[in-house]
């Protein structure tokens, strides 16, 4: 059974999850800014089980003050339509402080190496802080007939 969604991600203290996207290549550039190269939103494949080679799952978070300087344990998990994990990726520090802002951010980026995709369905990025969900980003994965099939 998979768990509920919703649009506005929201910890209960303030923490957002703005952005969370699957893509083939990220960079942080010398002036700060990440370059998103190849971003998708669903896979399509002819036959299964496929081998999806790398990628990357990238992600921001935005807190409020009052979570600035507490524990950040945040776990992405890549799950198949029977809740499987695939992948996981592991965060744990502490929550920056910026005293002349109401809010700090947090870009992350993860590569995942080949992931094996057995079956057609809705594959899911789950993210948790300490434990509870604080966003679901579906990956649609479709089985569609090869070009000149009919």
């Amino acid at each position: 059974m998979e768990p509920a969604l919703g649009f506005a991600s929201r910890y209960p203290a303030g923490m957002r999850v703005l952005l969370c996207k699957f893509c083939e290549y990220v960079c942080k550039l010398e002036n700060g800014r990440h370059n998103l190269i190849g971003v998708f939103d669903d896979i399509r494949a002819n036959a299964f089980p496929i081998d999806h080679p790398h990628f990357y799952l990238t992600y921001q978070l935005e807190f409020d003050s009052e979570d600035m300087g507490s524990k950040l344990e945040v776990v992405a998990k890549f799950v198949g339509p029977d809740n499987a994990e695939l992948f996981r990726s592991d965060l744990k520090g502490e929550v920056p402080t910026n005293k002349e802002r109401d809010h700090v951010r947090i870009f992350f980026f993860a590569p995942v190496q080949t992931v094996r995709l057995a079956i057609p369905g809705n594959y899911r990025m789950v993210i948790s802080n300490l434990g509870d969900i604080i966003h679901i980003e579906n990956l649609p994965v479709y089985q569609v007939n090869p070009p000149g099939s009919g």
